[in-house]
């Protein structure tokens, strides 16, 4: 076996994993394995799930995963994540209890599912061609939470036909997915009795959806080699995280495990694994011979970014625009053994340090070598010549440098590649969400010879991808429908004037339940003001608040209202 899990390890991963279900994205040429406890790729026992060319025998990516970390108002640090469950989990199939802020054992195993669903079988159910009978697919969506477990009221994205509120396909509604099938699972970090075995890090009280989607058009090698992934996460505490970091986890294996290298594009956003050598394995069975592949993580969107925190977050030339989002902040590179300052995680400040973009004995990054105190500290390992234009790696303001710095290639020597992405950093509040997008994308050059042969194949491909997702359309017709309904919904009804205001401000919005809880927190993250109100036209007296900008959040029943004012 090519990791590094002892037997015991295995025998526990087992344990804890048999019943899971799981489903394959597998509409394009591309088979991805995406299992119902958040895990991507593996078969949670010691084979990969990223097969392609779809039925080819041939993986590319071992395992994948999401990793969350922050420190709460107290100086806490909590972290969510998992490699390969070798000594317990982190997440756990289901949605919270919203008032508990956790989920029983119980409830977590009637959650143990994924939900597969093609387009044309929701397209079908459309025009009336299942009637009477709904698909099972469409029957099962997980639209609604349950009651009686303290569950949010929406949970999966659905076309609510009457506006009720309430997921009911025998009366129209049918599920919102993105592609032409997709596979949604909701898992979260914090179970009743439960520890966080993986990484032993206190849990955050998050809420995870993720969608994992793909396009059928054949007729387009980069969307028909692509896999994509949409997060959503829900911050179900009352803490405020700061300094938090999300980040994508990937062990690549570029068909033989042991002779991969691993790079990152900076302009382009995304990390990447390519073969080491010009002969992949030499052809035997699972390898790619001399018709070499690699695989690309690209960051499509981010996560908010924090309000005039002076950084280009987004890598577009402009610095702190409205709405303004976090990409791949940092990547770095660790190696598969458990013993030096570059090696696997073994306890939550470790994952903390590798979001991060730190070693484990809390050491930057540098550039040179191995990234190991040989250089100037920086934010990216192996940029290649990436970003040598605005230096972003280095605090760049992109403006050209002149004479570029020092390349920083992958290492010389291919073994097995472990990366992570990561976005951050950012302040994340209590009853909030927040969502990023991913693309895993495939490359294989069939006529060129060469270890780079592909990558450069790979990097046109990113460019499409990117490109498509940015115009919300595909060459064969299809939106990615970045509008899908999140949850918690959030309304945007609420009225807040006068915007800027001095003594009093004025908030309107229809108003759900008797009472609303109301919190306006500073450009830090820090609560400055909290207070219930019973009528949805109230006035809040914000005299004492001192000058700056401010965010307003209103908790009414399962309904979240946001938006910011500027005291004078």
């Amino acid at each position: 076996m090519k990791k590094l899990i002892t037997t015991i390890a295995l025998l526990m991963s087992l344990s804890v994993v048999i019943a899971q279900t799981f489903g394959h994205v597998d509409v394009n040429n591309v088979k991805a394995r995406v299992n119902s406890g958040g895990d991507l790729f593996w078969n949670l026992v010691g084979s990969p799930g990223f097969e392609a060319p779809k039925g080819s025998g041939i993986h590319t990516v071992f395992g994948a995963n999401l990793w969350i970390a922050g420190v709460d108002q107290n100086n806490q640090l909590h972290v969510a994540a998992q490699t390969y469950r070798q000594n317990g989990v982190d997440f756990w199939p289901g949605p919270l209890d919203t008032v508990n802020v956790n989920i029983q054992p119980a409830v977590s195993t009637q959650w143990n599912t994924i939900w597969k669903i093609n387009k044309t079988t929701i397209d079908s159910f459309n025009l009336g061609l299942f009637s009477p009978s709904i698909p099972p697919a469409i029957a099962n969506w997980p639209g609604n939470g349950d009651a009686n477990y303290n569950q949010a009221q929406l949970l999966a994205p659905f076309f609510d036909v009457n506006n009720d509120g309430t997921y009911n396909p025998s009366q129209g509604d049918y599920p919102q997915i993105q592609g032409d099938q997709a596979i949604y699972f909701i898992i979260n970090d914090n179970q009743s009795g439960s520890v966080h075995g993986e990484t032993g890090g206190v849990p955050l009280g998050v809420e995870i959806h993720g969608m994992a989607y793909a396009f059928n058009c054949p007729t387009d090698s980069a969307l028909n080699q692509t896999v994509f992934l949409h997060y959503t996460i829900i911050n179900r505490s009352a803490n405020t995280y700061n300094n938090t970091y999300v980040g994508i986890w990937t062990d690549f294996d570029i068909g033989n495990y042991d002779d991969d290298l691993i790079g990152c594009d900076v302009k382009r956003q995304c990390y990447y694994g390519y073969n080491g050598d010009n002969d992949d394995g030499g052809g035997a069975p699972g390898t790619y011979g001399i018709q070499l592949g690699a695989q690309a993580v690209v960051f499509l969107n981010g996560v908010v970014a924090d309000v005039f925190d002076a950084i280009d977050n987004d890598k577009d030339c402009i610095i702190d625009e409205p709405n303004e989002t976090n990409l791949m902040s940092k990547f770095i590179h660790y190696e598969n053994n458990w013993t030096t300052v570059g090696g696997n995680p073994t306890d939550s400040l470790d994952y903390y340090q590798y979001l991060q973009g730190l070693w484990k004995n809390d050491s930057s990054i540098t550039y040179g070598g191995y990234g190991y105190n040989t250089g100037a500290p920086c934010n990216y390992m192996y940029p290649g010549n990436s970003d040598h234009q605005y230096e972003w790696g280095t605090g760049g303001n992109c403006q050209t440098t002149g004479a570029p710095q020092l390349d920083w290639y992958s290492p010389n020597v291919p073994s097995d590649m472990r990366g992570m992405g990561s976005s951050g950093r950012f302040t994340m509040l209590p009853n909030t969400v927040y969502s990023f997008d991913l693309a895993y994308v495939f490359a294989r050059d069939y006529s060129a010879s060469g270890s780079l042969a592909s990558v450069n194949l790979l990097m046109t491909r990113v460019d499409s991808i990117r490109s498509y997702f940015n115009g919300n359309m595909t060459p064969c017709g299809s939106i990615f429908n970045t509008s899908v309904s999140e949850t918690p919904k959030p309304n945007n009804t609420i009225s807040v004037y006068p915007n800027p205001a001095n003594e009093n401000l004025f908030v309107s919005f229809e108003m759900q339940s008797k009472n609303a809880s109301v919190q306006i927190y500073d450009v830090t993250g820090n609560l400055v003001k909290e207070l219930e109100i019973t009528n949805g036209n109230s006035q809040i007296n914000i005299s004492q608040l001192a000058q700056g900008l401010y965010v307003i959040k209103i908790v009414d029943g399962n309904k979240l209202y946001s938006k910011k004012f500027l005291k004078e």
